[in-house]
Formats: C-alpha cells, sequence, structure tokens
C-alpha cells in the first residue's frame, strides 16, 4: 500500500510524520466497505474533504465548497471592515479592505 511506502521512505530519511494531523480521502466512487488505513497502530480517520496549502479539496473534486469557503471569508472580512470605520468613502474602505485580506 502506498502509506506502507510513505512510512518507509521517511524512516529511510529520518523524518517523523506527525501522524495526529494526517487523515485519508478516497477521490471518486466510494467503496460500498470501510477500509482501515493505519500507520503503525494508529488508524486514520476517513475524511471527504481536506484543506491542502489553502485550498479545500473533497472527495468529489468539485471546487464549490472551496468557492463557498472564499466567499464567506471575503464576507467577514468586508463585514469588519464596515464595522471598523465611520466612512463610507469607497476608496477608503477598499484600501482597508485590501490591505486588511
Amino acid at each position: 500500500m502506498a502509506v506502507d511506502r510513505l512510512v518507509d521512505w521517511a524512516e529511510s530519511w529520518q523524518i517523523k510524520i506527525s501522524i495526529t494531523k494526517c487523515n485519508y480521502m478516497i477521490i471518486g466512487k466510494q467503496p460500498l466497505f470501510n477500509i482501515d488505513v493505519k500507520i503503525g497502530d494508529l488508524c486514520l480517520p476517513y475524511v471527504t474533504s481536506c484543506r491542502d496549502l489553502r485550498i479545500l479539496v473533497c472527495s468529489s473534486l468539485s471546487n464549490s465548497s472551496h468557492i463557498a469557503n472564499i466567499v464567506n471569508v471575503a464576507s467577514q472580512t468586508c463585514n469588519l471592515v464596515m464595522w471598523a470605520f465611520i466612512t463610507r468613502d469607497t476608496d477608503i474602505l477598499k484600501r482597508a479592505f485590501i490591505t486588511h485580506k
């Protein structure tokens, strides 16, 4: 299995794997049975989506959840900027939004 090869490679290069940060995801059609993926004696948790390099990847490879997350963060930032400033000058608010981003 690929996980076993990864563990062997990490051991040969004396690199520690942070097992508490590890999980596994199956891309595409989901199997009808549970698959146990282990590193050592610990089973890795199964997830349907995960964040890597600030990109949200889901098992269907749809980007809708990633886009929804970006829109949500932008909306929260916009609300913080609007709450923090009294002025409603669009140039100032745009500069504050870009700076805060």
